[in-house]
């Protein structure tokens, strides 16, 4: 854990951040406008790539700021190990108290920017029963998810034309992008996590 964290830290350090002052804020966005751009110097959301979620709106990750963030990266035609992260994060959810669950977000990052274009990301939602008031699917360039699996400390690879070799991580953040806590594998305690996540609401 500790190399983990050391390697989000450094990553996070070397990124080039873009100097854009008019964010696009949504609807999940809980910190104060006043607020947005003060994020301490390890926060995720620091790293200020343009990214199309599902519904190909432009978004930055600050933009999903205020909540605890269950992050993964994941590709939609993957038929093996990605399936078994997002039922690990739909486990995660479904484990959260019924009266604070809205007050989490899942974020899933694509590895596979040529397929998994917005409408491909929507069709996955849906599929996957994913309600679009806690999920955010996000495809960006290939150097932006470069970018934020090495933040991530994300390895992948391309090992067919259609396929791809990558870590199996889960990562939590807390409301202002602080790293808080990542499982590697399916084994990990979805309770245990369940609970940090609380503690940091």
């Amino acid at each position: 854990m500790k190399n983990s964290i050391y390697i989000f830290v450094v990553a996070l350090a070397t990124i080039f951040v873009s100097c854009q002052s008019n964010a696009h804020r949504d609807q999940h966005n809980l910190i104060p406008e006043e607020q947005v751009d003060s994020f301490p110097e390890t926060s995720i959301f620091n790293i200020e790539h343009k990214w199309l979620n599902q519904f190909g709106d432009t978004i930055q990750l600050k933009d999903l700021a205020g909540q605890p963030i269950v992050m993964a990266m994941i590709y939609t035609s993957c038929n093996f190990s990605c399936p078994r992260i997002v039922a690990d994060m739909r486990e995660i959810e479904s484990l959260v108290p019924n009266d604070q669950v809205d007050d989490i977000h899942f974020v899933l990052i694509s590895i596979d920017p040529e397929v998994d274009q917005p409408d491909t990301l929507k069709a996955f939602m849906i599929k996957n029963v994913m309600d679009e008031n806690r999920w955010t699917l996000l495809t960006g360039t290939t150097d932006q998810i470069q970018d934020i699996a090495a933040v991530l400390g994300f390895k992948y690879k391309k090992s067919t034309l259609m396929d791809y070799a990558h870590s199996n991580l889960i990562t939590e953040f807390d409301k202002q992008g602080n790293w808080l806590h990542q499982t590697e594998g399916f084994d990990g305690d979805k309770k245990e996590i369940v609970r940090i996540l609380l503690e940091a609401l």
